[in-house]
């Protein structure tokens, strides 16, 4: 099994490198198809027995697996900023929405308290 690992953790790196590229160039990727790949590599990777000692590995897996660990956190990095930033996007759009319905009444701060702070009808 162990000598899977390596060629295991290659592949891994690449799709880490051309996900990290794709979002870095703001490309349109398949998304769906990276993370795909890259579910199967960490699934193949899983199913390594987790009792392999250390002294089993050569220092190009460990190294590997160094490298492996500092993109993942790279790439789960970057995805945070994009969620972040789409989550902004939804709050500003939401407030245009509320401004669009706003009939002058009452301003759309009143109107959001007004709904949170209303009973609940049964």
């Amino acid at each position: 099994m162990i000598q899977h690992l390596q060629p295991t953790l290659t592949r891994l790196e690449d799709i880490l490198d051309t996900s990290m590229a794709s979002m870095a160039a703001r490309e349109g990727a398949d998304h769906g198809a990276i993370t795909s790949a890259k579910g199967r590599a960490l699934l193949a990777l899983s199913r390594l027995p987790q009792s392999i000692p250390q002294d089993a590995l050569s220092e190009d897996v460990v190294a590997a697996l160094a490298r492996v660990r500092e993109k993942l956190a790279a790439e789960q990095r970057m995805l945070k900023q994009r969620l972040d930033a789409s989550e902004l996007v939804v709050s500003l759009i939401g407030e245009a929405v509320q401004l669009s319905d706003w009939d002058g009444t009452y301003g759309p701060d009143q109107l959001s308290r007004l709904v949170r702070t209303a009973p609940a009808t049964p």
